[in-house]
């Protein structure tokens, strides 16, 4: 393919086949999920209450209240210096930011 020329998959796919990866969970009876990650310590237990809350009730809002009971949202701590980002191993201290109290 040269720089600039169309994919010439993208050309085959109809509009509908765009939307594979789509499951509705009203009719697939799957639970919507939700996964976040942050640095340990970065965020306390009201922020994360708060991060559950909202996007549940973003779910909610773009699927209907059927959905409430089956929403996941999974808020996780990850280890300074247990992630990165462009090949970089990233902390706290890095970004200039101080871990908050528990």
């Amino acid at each position: 393919m040269t720089a600039g020329a169309p994919d010439a998959h993208a050309k085959t796919l109809k509009p509908r086949e765009t939307r594979i990866f789509y499951v509705d969970p009203l009719k697939e009876r799957s639970m919507p999920f939700a996964n976040f990650k942050f640095p340990e310590g970065l965020v306390d237990a009201a922020c994360k209450e708060e991060i559950i809350h909202r996007t549940t009730a973003m779910f909610v809002e773009y699927f209907g209240e059927r959905v409430r009971p089956y929403t996941m949202v999974l808020v996780e701590e990850v280890a300074d210096g247990g992630w990165g980002r462009a090949d970089e191993t990233l902390t706290l201290a890095k970004m200039g930011r101080a871990p908050n109290p528990k």
